[in-house]
């Protein structure tokens, strides 16, 4: 555990039910994921409601970033003769032409801190409302809102921290692939396996930051704490969560399949933009509720339960159903809402 001293306190909302946890925790990953999510919902469902509208609404505001990214760089490849043989209407023409470089370049800045900005607060928010549910703790949207601001540049570094090890290690390969050769396979298999191995040991540090209020590397270092020995059963919450965002791609199944009546379509898309809102949420419960659970055997509060065999069950579920659903869904479907890790951190956002 970190220094106690140096660790500031955790950071509690102001109606709370119960305390923390005690007793044995729940190994079992199924059962504790739908803990998590009946504690959601019970206690904190005015605030999902909120989150899902607000995270719309961001959604929304990376749409347009993204249209205007895509101007900037027309008018870039316009400017610098980099766009041949493409129609352009008059009027955009003149509008892409009325562009400096200065300009292009202040915007591409512009739209990737607007970019990183968002999808941080995103992330600060969903972990805000996971955490204090998993802790049985009644929030408001807008104490979420106002502490997730705070919360951006304290993920950003985590994420630039991520950004960087994955580039490290990505140019260690290319540079032993050049010098080795077929040596370099095998130790790229070993690099690979330990950079996954290392993922899921690191899976809580976002979450450390948002309860502990830890720096991104101290929480780096708790995250490491809080798996030991609990490395499985943090792979199996991984599992869980994916799994439940998997409604959310049968539904872009029916949504592609809808195609030919618009106004079904039109319906479906809403219905599919909203309930993926909400299914993230719930897969970060399933994170959220293993994390407070470990947390408390750390702080002495819980004590460690016997590995429950479903934590195998989830995780070969997670490679068997995923592959399944998405033999069965239209391939625009497959491409754009395959169910995998990188569903709920996103996170888990």
């Amino acid at each position: 555990m970190p220094d106690t001293k140096d660790a500031p306190a955790h950071h509690h909302f102001e109606t709370t039910v119960t305390t923390a946890p005690s007793g044995v925790h729940d190994s079992n990953p199924f059962t504790t994921a739908w803990s998590g999510i009946k504690k959601l919902f019970k206690l904190n469902i005015h605030a999902l409601i909120g989150m899902a509208l607000f995270n719309l609404l961001l959604c929304m505001v990376l749409c347009v970033t993204f249209v205007a990214a895509v101007f900037t760089l027309l008018a870039f490849g316009l400017r610098h003769n980099l766009v041949v043989g493409t129609y352009t209407p008059p009027e955009l023409l003149g509008f892409l032409s009325s562009f400096s470089d200065a300009s292009i370049y202040a915007s591409w800045v512009i739209s990737l801190v607007i970019f990183v900005a968002v999808v941080a607060l995103l992330q600060a928010l969903q972990l805000q409302l996971a955490v204090a549910s998993a802790k049985r703790q009644q929030v408001n949207f807008g104490r979420l809102l106002k502490r997730g601001v705070s919360l951006i540049l304290p993920l950003l570094g985590y994420f630039g921290l991520m950004v960087l090890a994955v580039a490290a290690g990505g140019l260690v390969l290319v540079i032993f692939a050049k010098l080795l050769g077929f040596v370099a396979l095998v130790l790229a298999f070993v690099i690979v396996v330990a950079a996954i191995y290392a993922a899921f040991r690191l899976l809580f540090a976002p979450y450390v930051i948002i309860d502990e209020g830890l720096s991104p590397l101290a929480a780096l270092k708790r995250s490491w704490e809080l798996t030991n020995n609990h490395t499985i059963e943090t792979v199996a919450a991984a599992a869980v969560a994916s799994l439940i965002t998997i409604p959310n791609l049968i539904l872009s199944a029916l949504t592609q399949a809808s195609e030919a009546s618009p106004g079904l379509s039109g319906t479906l898309l809403v219905l599919n933009a909203v309930l993926a809102v909400v299914l993230v949420i719930m897969a970060t419960m399933a994170v959220a509720e293993r994390f407070v659970q470990l947390q408390a055997i750390a702080n002495k509060q819980l004590t460690a339960a016997p590995l429950h065999p479903f934590n195998y069950l989830a995780i070969v579920l997670m490679f068997l159903v995923g592959p399944l659903v998405n033999a069965v869904s239209p391939p625009d479907a497959r491409r754009n809402n395959a169910p995998g890790f990188n569903d709920f951190n996103n996170h888990n956002s």
